[in-house]
């Protein structure tokens, strides 16, 4: 069954869901959009994922570095140029950073 994410999900540099060991999509789908916040006094960096465990090399989507003057950082997509992903979506959220994940998947 489909899996929509309308409300956003957290996924958090403290151990909070959606990491590499838990993704959030374990099937096909698209990142619509995503908020990544921060109170670091350097930039930080959060990798999304094509996988659903472990990510292997080349399985990056989209790597965002987001300085402390660009916090909030908010990035929506339209919808046809969502970020498809083909085996599933996590997210590594480094040491510092909270996300919001927005996303859709096929399965």
């Amino acid at each position: 069954m489909a899996k929509t994410i309308l409300d956003g999900t957290l996924v958090s540099g403290s151990g909070l869901g959606g990491g590499a060991s838990n993704p959030l999509h374990s099937h096909a789908g698209r990142l619509i959009a995503f908020l990544i916040s921060h109170d670091q006094t350097s930039t930080q960096t959060v990798t999304f994922y094509n996988a659903t465990s472990l990510p292997a090399a080349g399985s990056e989507l989209a790597q965002v570095h987001v300085g402390p003057e660009q916090v909030p950082c908010y990035v929506r997509f339209p919808r046809e140029a969502a970020i498809p992903f083909s085996t599933g979506l996590s997210v590594d959220a480094g040491t510092h950073c909270e996300v919001l994940v927005w996303s859709i998947d096929y399965g």
